[in-house]
């Protein structure tokens, strides 16, 4: 379980700080290297390592390295996280496919509230454009808003 925490705190890093490739590639390994170690028989484990996985690679599409391999596992690993049936996994999925222009941010928040996901729902309610969904995220302590909506949902 370190290891998985590690890779998904590192390849957030990633994002956070710019390195789209570099968090595909770190995510991608990890979630070899996981599933080589079984702790994808975990549920937890295997959506956020297969979302984890979706978001950068829609980072690094976005920022123009994407690659045709990267945009089949987009899909595969969304239609992975979607397959799960947890009501948590569902809200993340509406949050991958607003974020492709694929679906309604407004939902994704809707999903994500009825899940109790509140750091999730205020990127969703921040990318839908609510004004107070900024003053949430400052009131939690998030110096860098921008920052970490685009960690969480990269357009």
């Amino acid at each position: 379980m370190p290891h998985f925490f590690d890779a998904l705190a590192q390849s957030q890093i990633d994002l956070y700080t710019g390195d789209p490739r570099g968090a595909y590639e770190r995510a991608d390994a990890a979630l070899r290297a996981l599933r080589r170690a079984l702790l994808l028989r975990v549920q937890f484990v295997r959506v956020k390592m297969h979302e984890l996985r979706a978001r950068t690679a829609l980072a690094a599409i976005r920022a123009g390295h994407g690659s045709n391999a990267m945009e089949r596992r987009l899909e595969r690993d969304i239609a992975r996280v979607a397959g799960e049936g947890a009501p948590w996994a569902s809200g993340l999925v509406e949050l991958l496919r607003a974020s492709r222009g694929e679906g309604s941010f407004a939902r994704a928040a809707s999903s994500l509230k009825a899940s109790g996901m509140a750091l999730h729902e205020a990127v969703a309610r921040f990318r839908a454009g609510e004004p107070d969904a900024r003053e949430w995220l400052e009131r939690q302590g998030v110096r860098a808003p921008e920052r970490l909506v685009a960690m969480l949902s990269p357009r």
